[in-house]
């Protein structure tokens, strides 16, 4: 007997919400054990993205046909060496299932794939460390932009005096100036992290940055399970 479908607020020229989907979107908790340094640049990776874990997690794992590929061959099967640790993460029920079921098709452990499936952030990771260096060039040049600025309103003010209406002009612009080399200098301060991670140590301090309150925090369990019912999911691993 064929499972029937509820479609949920379909209207003429419009698609459909089906049960099935919804459900699937809804949020669980599951338990893997895997390499630190993968936990630790998933974490750091999520909040330089500005991504929750759950978001970041579901783009790696929800396509079945990448999945399969990344466990073909006999290297990529090989778990990496290193110390290891239970990280338990908010995803989504249907990126679960499709786990699963792909570690049945491949006779692989589960913990193994998402092991695999994380490897694929480490290009992710140079590319982020390229952007970060040309970020840190951009500031430092806009730091100087600034010093240059300074400068310029000292001689203004000397020449033309502080009622003069260039002054204001001048003050404005350099003060606009300082607080933009403020929020840059914060974007750099903030991807420094990138910049200390080495793969493969997961256990050394710089590996480990703090996670902020907000996006890819300790506090999104809840604001992950606000669209849906959260349930406890071990596995088999």
């Amino acid at each position: 007997m064929q499972e029937k479908q509820i479609i949920i607020g379909q209207e003429e020229g419009s698609p459909g919400l089906s049960l099935e989907e919804l459900q699937g979107r809804q949020s669980v908790r599951a338990t893997f054990r895997l390499p630190v340094d993968l936990i630790e640049l998933f974490i750091l990776l999520a909040s330089q993205f500005g991504l929750k874990q759950k978001s970041l997690f579901d783009q790696l794992v929800d396509d079945h046909s990448i999945l399969h590929q990344v466990v073909t061959g006999a290297t990529a099967r090989k778990r990496a060496d290193g110390e290891r640790r239970a990280k338990t993460l908010v995803v989504s029920k249907r990126s679960l299932e499709l786990l699963e079921r792909v570690a049945r098709e491949q006779n692989v452990p589960r913990d193994l794939l998402v092991e695999l499936s994380l490897r694929r952030l480490l290009p992710l990771l140079d590319q982020e460390r390229d952007r970060h260096r040309r970020r840190v060039e951009a500031t430092t040049e806009a730091r100087a932009f600034f010093v240059q600025g300074e400068e310029l309103l000292r001689r203004v003010e000397r020449f033309l005096g502080r009622e003069d209406q260039v002054h204001d002009l001048v003050a404005t612009m350099v003060g606009q100036c300082q607080d933009i080399c403020s929020r840059l200098e914060g974007i750099v301060e903030k991807g420094e992290s990138v910049l200390r991670f080495r793969a493969g140590d997961g256990r050394t301090p710089a590996n480990r940055p703090e996670r902020p309150s907000g996006k890819g925090s300790a506090n999104e369990d809840k604001a992950d399970a606000a669209g849906g019912s959260v349930a406890q999911h071990g596995g088999k691993r």
